[in-house]
């Protein structure tokens, strides 16, 4: 006689992917609650996961700041502590994704991603890209 064994994490694995599947935008529901939910989920669940790059993000910062020595000594206590404020938020907001608080499902975090003020990401109207999606 066979006994079947599930993992506790596979089955989460599996409901947070269907749950991502559901909330899946559409041109219809592009305001809709259900997606502002869904994106604090994947908002949530991102911050989580890449809270320890913050560690690379303070040595980064500080150095441009101060000085490379500066940013090699005193950058990973700042990005430590980032990234502590980052994994909570993401598994704060994967927690409370249901619920519309902060307000209009905002985010807990500022930048809501690590990567949203790295220079890559912002810096290419040099180049002709426009960063803004309105019509010109």
């Amino acid at each position: 006689m066979l006994r079947k064994t599930t993992s506790i994490p596979g089955t989460i694995f599996v409901f947070l992917v269907i749950l991502v599947i559901f909330n899946l935008p559409s041109p219809s529901l592009a305001d809709s609650t259900n997606w502002k939910s869904g994106g604090k989920l994947v908002r949530g669940v991102v911050n989580a996961s890449t809270g320890w790059v913050e560690v690379f993000q303070g040595i980064y910062d500080v150095s441009r700041e101060k000085d490379p020595v500066t940013g090699v000594l005193y950058g990973p206590i700042l990005g430590v502590g980032m990234a502590i404020v980052r994994t909570g938020s993401g598994v704060y907001e994967s927690v409370t994704f249901l619920f519309p608080f902060p307000a209009r499902y905002r985010s807990t975090i500022d930048p809501a991603f690590v990567w949203d003020h790295w220079e890559f990401f912002g810096g290419l109207e040099e180049f002709g890209v426009r960063q803004d999606l309105e019509a010109p």
